[in-house]
């Protein structure tokens, strides 16, 4: 089938609504896994929560129910305080039903 686009393009892999947003809350990874493919997982580089903020900010409203995959090494390597402000802007979203 071909719709005017390459297939080998961006845009046939690209959703303008997804179902799954994957977010990485740091690049630290205490593990040592040998199919990992994060080569720097060594570092402790967090997010910030205004980071977390815009992603919340970009879910639309009439986008459909959203997953959100906290993902990377281990999410809890932020520390609790620093991963509770980064939920924090999903709780809104979240008591709505939208993630």
């Amino acid at each position: 089938m071909n719709n005017g686009r390459s297939m080998l393009g961006a845009g046939h892999w690209l959703t303008s609504r997804p179902g799954t947003i994957i977010v990485q809350p740091t690049s630290l990874c205490p593990l040592a896994c040998t199919y990992c493919y994060l080569p720097q997982r060594h570092l402790k580089q967090d997010m910030s929560p205004s980071v977390a903020a815009a992603v919340a900010a970009g879910i639309e409203p009439d986008w459909p129910l959203v997953e959100i995959a906290w993902h990377g090494g281990e999410p809890l390597a932020v520390g609790p305080q620093r991963l509770a402000a980064l939920l924090e802007p999903f709780e809104p979203l979240r008591r709505a039903g939208r993630v």
